[in-house]
């Protein structure tokens, strides 16, 4: 479908990096933990890393796939922002896991990059982020599912904006706070 001024940018784009995003971002995250410190969850990665792979892309194209079959050519709303906080409920998973080996624990890429979080939080956030994505992958299939053709091109488009720029900070603060 051409972008047409029914379809807003965020839905339109959502759409457009939605086939890429779902093989090349767990590519990436996972080469980020194999060249981070780390002990056996790098073998751990690295032997199965092909089957972690095709299954994030495959079970990642499902919403899009099942959107496509009901005759979208763009990203509702809502699926939008659903997406948005499931890729980065994703992302603050796999790197904020910890590592170990021999010598003792060994701090994931979160806790490098932002150690003021320490071991505890960083924990906190790695467990509240799996909860969050698996619901918000159900949330996606759901979504697309059930919701109705032609409908949120351009309402509450905002929201993916939203998701995008608040989603990290909220699972972080609530990680704190936890």
């Amino acid at each position: 479908m051409p972008l047409t001024a029914k379809v807003a940018t965020s839905n339109h784009l959502t759409w457009n990096m939605w086939l890429w995003l779902v093989w090349l971002l767990p590519a990436v995250l996972i080469a980020i933990k194999v060249f981070a410190p780390g002990g056996q969850e790098k073998l751990f990665l690295m032997l199965l890393s092909p089957i972690i792979i095709l299954l994030a892309g495959l079970l990642g194209w499902l919403p899009r796939f099942v959107l496509k079959k009901r005759g979208f050519g763009y990203s509702p709303s809502g699926v939008s922002a659903v997406f948005a906080v499931h890729w980065w409920a994703f992302s603050l998973c796999v790197l904020g896991i910890d590592g170990a080996d021999h010598m003792g624990p060994i701090p994931s890429p979160l806790s490098l990059a932002m150690p003021f979080l320490g071991d505890e939080i960083g924990s906190d956030v790695v467990r509240l982020s799996m909860w969050v994505t698996g619901f918000s992958y159900a949330a996606l299939v759901v979504l697309a599912i059930f919701t109705p053709v032609q409908t949120q091109q351009r309402r509450a488009s905002w929201t993916a904006w939203v998701a995008v720029a608040v989603t990290p900070l909220i699972l972080i603060g609530l990680g704190a706070l936890i």
